[in-house]
């Protein structure tokens, strides 16, 4: 059964790169050059975060951070559409000639990913507040105003002028209190290192509890 963790995420891999090449309205050499380097960029994230990716410089590890991570978003938007597109073949919905060197299947397919990539990226940039009253039984001084974040991820992507800006937003809040509930880090601690991202820490205004 684990190995199915392993042989599912590869079939997934294989079944887009299938379709990539089918549906691209190029010659081989064309459909080779773009499947290819769909191939080549995963293999790269492989290796550098076994590898590498610590042992570059970090602008230069950033970018080869954003490009693979990325490519793994696209990879996933392309196999949903992929398969919705199968299913809309197999009842008859969707004409087989729409998935095969076809330049309209192409361009809508890569169209939706792309619309896709962009408004996950706006929503993600667009932080929202959530307010939640909660009462006690228990005889406290003062109401209370906590704050509680997570999932900062910290490092190659959400860098220091990313988490500076955070932290401006909540010191305005005036807290009594700051919750952070995990995955502070993301994969390395060197970017953190680097620079210097304690001393954003240190700006909070408020006493913090994390885990």
């Amino acid at each position: 059964m684990k190995y199915l963790f392993f042989i599912l995420p590869l079939l997934a891999l294989v079944y887009v790169f299938i379709r990539m090449w089918y549906i691209l309205p190029f010659s081989s050499l064309g459909k080779s050059f773009v499947v290819g380097l769909g191939v080549l960029i995963f293999a790269s994230m492989i290796l550098l975060f076994v590898a590498g990716l610590d042992n570059m410089p970090l602008k230069i590890s950033t970018i080869f951070y954003e490009i693979t991570t990325s490519w793994l978003f696209i990879l996933l938007y392309l196999l949903m559409i992929f398969l919705l597109m199968d299913i809309l073949r197999c009842c008859h919905v969707l004409p087989k000639e729409f998935l095969f060197n076809s330049i309209k299947g192409t361009c809508i397919v890569f169209g939706a990913v792309l619309l896709i990539f962009i408004y996950g990226n706006i929503h993600y940039y667009q932080k929202k507040k959530v307010n939640i009253a909660l009462t006690t039984d228990k005889q406290i001084e003062k109401p209370l105003k906590i704050i509680l974040i997570s999932d900062l991820h910290l490092g190659y992507h959400n860098q220091r002028h990313t988490f500076a800006k955070w932290v401006d937003k909540l010191n305005k809040e005036q807290a009594d209190l700051i919750l952070i509930g995990g995955d502070i880090i993301d994969i390395s601690t060197k970017p953190l290192f680097e620079q210097k991202v304690y001393e954003e820490f240190i700006r909070l205004n408020a006493p913090i509890y994390a885990c």
